[in-house]
């Protein structure tokens, strides 16, 4: 497909509504159920945890949202705890992965490195 194409966008940074390190990510809707959110979270976890001191991150998604859902409890998270959205009027969950249990899903080491 045309690489110049946007597509939406991953990457980890600090929540001031988690105070913590979350990992977000936003697709358009032609790039849904392609896998792309899986991939990119992938990367960006091995990533994160290779080159950084980070222990654990933190993910929030729509109660609603299926699909998202099921791309964080691939990656390994668990839900952790809900947490008030005053947008939705709702609590929604908080996912959370730390370092020990990346790695045991993964191809890098307890310390960031390769295997």
């Amino acid at each position: 497909e045309d690489g110049n194409l946007y597509m939406g966008w991953c990457g980890v940074s600090y929540s001031k509504f988690l105070d913590h390190i979350e990992l977000g990510y936003r697709y358009c809707r032609d790039s849904w159920y392609k896998g792309y959110a899986t991939e990119a979270a992938s990367a960006v976890l091995e990533e994160t945890y290779r080159v950084t001191d980070i222990d654990e991150i933190l993910a929030c998604v729509h109660p609603g949202n299926t699909a998202s859902i099921r791309v964080l409890e691939k990656l390994g998270f668990v839900i952790s705890y809900s947490k008030l959205s005053k947008p939705i009027g709702r609590d929604i969950p908080v996912y959370k992965i730390d370092r020990q249990a990346y790695v045991s899903n993964s191809t890098i080491d307890s310390a960031g490195k390769p295997f």
